[in-house]
């Protein structure tokens, strides 16, 4: 009796377990490669209130994200400009009226005040 295939490619868990044996030489030489790489990659941020550049990178909040202050305003902009095509601003913004769902973005007052000094 064939075994029955058990994953997408159509391969069986003997073949799979195949061909991960013969795999073992070029996993040994990545994991090698690998142990050479930093483990830890960490952005620069700063403290909202000290953003001063469009590259500066600090925590949102809302959206548990870093993100450039150069991001923050585009996200403002077209949270703004797509809430004025459908006629809602003032509103609870619906997400699907959004793009890129930014409906936390209209009323942050920390992204207005980095709008702000970006703009001055």
């Amino acid at each position: 009796m064939t075994p029955r295939p058990q994953y997408s490619l159509g391969l069986t868990s003997l073949e799979i377990e195949k061909a991960a044996s013969a795999c073992g030489p070029f996993v040994d030489a990545f994991k090698k490669a690998a142990a050479s790489v930093p483990k830890v990659f960490q952005l620069q941020t700063i403290a909202a209130d000290d953003v001063k550049d469009p590259l500066d990178r600090f925590k949102c909040e809302p959206y548990s994200a870093t993100i450039t202050a150069r991001t923050c305003v585009s996200r403002q902009l077209a949270a703004v400009k797509k809430a004025k095509q459908h006629g809602i601003v003032g509103a609870r913004v619906r997400p699907e009226a959004m793009w890129g769902n930014y409906d936390e973005c209209l009323n942050c007052q920390v992204g207005k005040r980095i709008r702000k000094t970006l703009e001055s």
